[in-house]
Order: C-alpha cells, then sequence, then structure tokens
C-alpha cells in the first residue's frame, strides 16, 4: 500500500560529506509488514535547499529496502520521497538536513576588494571558509591569518576580525610600491591551496 509504506532516515541532520541510513517499510493495506521482496524502491528529494545523492537500493527481501544518502549542498530540510514500482509512497515522509562540514583548504576563498591601492590607502582582504562542496561554514572560531607572497608590493595587515558566519576580514595597509604582490592566508596554521589574488601598491602623492 502506497499509504501504509513507511519511510524513515537515521539522523535528520548530517555534515556535508557525512552519510545517513534511509529505510522504506512495505506494508499492505492493513499496515501489515510485507515479508518479501522484489519490489522497485527508488528514493527521491522533494522539497527544501539541502542536496544529496542516494546509493543503490538494498533489497533485504523482508520488506524493507535501504540506501545510503551521503550529504553534498548544505540548505534547509528537504523532505525525501519514495516510489514503489514506479507509483509515489503517500505516507508522511521524513526530512533531512545538510550542514556545512570542516573547512576545506582548497574550497576556502581569498578576495580583496581592490587589486591595487596607493601607498598609505588601504583595501579590505576577505577569507570565506567553506567545506570540501564548496558550502560556506555558518559559524566562526577558526584561526585565519593573511601574508604576502611572491612580489614586490609591500604592507601590512590588521587584526583579522571573525564574523562567526564563515567570513574572516582583514584590513591591508599599502606601504611599498612595487609589483603585483600575491595574498596568502592559513587557517589553523595551514596554507589554504585556492587560487590567491594580487594587489599592487603604487606611489601615494608627493611629500614636502
Amino acid at each position: 500500500s502506497l499509504s501504509q509504506s513507511t519511510v524513515s532516515v537515521a539522523r535528520a541532520s548530517i555534515a556535508s560529506g557525512d552519510t545517513t541510513l534511509v529505510t522504506l517499510i512495505a506494508r499492505d493495506a492493513s499496515g501489515n509488514r510485507l515479508t518479501g521482496g522484489g519490489l522497485t524502491v527508488a528514493f527521491g528529494l522533494g522539497a527544501g535547499t539541502s542536496s544529496g545523492t542516494y546509493g543503490t537500493v538494498a533489497d533485504s527481501a523482508n520488506g524493507k529496502y535501504t540506501a545510503v544518502f551521503t550529504g553534498t549542498t548544505s540548505g534547509t530540510a528537504r523532505t525525501l520521497s519514495a516510489t514503489i514500482n514506479s507509483s509515489t509512497v503517500t505516507s508522511t515522509m521524513p526530512t533531512v538536513t545538510v550542514t556545512p562540514g570542516t573547512f576545506s583548504l582548497s574550497q576556502s576563498t581569498v578576495s580583496v576588494a581592490r587589486a591595487s591601492i596607493a601607498s598609505g590607502d588601504t583595501t579590505l582582504v576577505t577569507l570565506i571558509a567553506r567545506d570540501a562542496s564548496g558550502n560556506r561554514l555558518t559559524s566562526g572560531g577558526l584561526t585565519v591569518a593573511f601574508g604576502l607572497g611572491s612580489g614586490t608590493s609591500g604592507g601590512t595587515f590588521a587584526p583579522v576580525a571573525d564574523s562567526a558566519n564563515g567570513k574572516y576580514t582583514s584590513v591591508f595597509t599599502g606601504t611599498t610600491s612595487g609589483t603585483a604582490r600575491t595574498l596568502s592566508a592559513t587557517i589553523n596554521s595551514s596554507t589554504v591551496t585556492s587560487t590567491m589574488p594580487t594587489v599592487t601598491v603604487t606611489p601615494g602623492t608627493f611629500s614636502l
């Protein structure tokens, strides 16, 4: 019965990259659990913005069908769906919420508000912490530091501000004019490996 068969999820909230087990119990019109297998069961996703993928459905040959759901994109609670032999199961469906995973050095991004400033001028440098799937982290607490790589322009960074939503910022003040200087960043002392922006410091106005 499409109205009596039930779907459940082992964990209703998982981090991106994590998994949870989704289970369908096939029942008859009186709610009795079927004792054999052989049905074609498929799981899907309904309303909500969290996303992920299902593994192959396993038939336990006792009325139970399971699939592993792997969270990918964080978002709002996502209603699950299921079909039996291509017909939609109409009982109440559970939801799963995917939250951001731990920070990724290759997915976290660094940007600079202005890529060219005069000596003595400032620009804002921003790091957005992201997980392995590119989801922006929604909390703070990481130790972020900015630095300077190749190039001859020089300057200094102010203390890093943690916005407690995955964003970390610092004001860069240009001091020495020169060629484009590649910025660098670390999270918890590990180097961010995504493509870094550059900043060029040009001479300021004349000084008497």
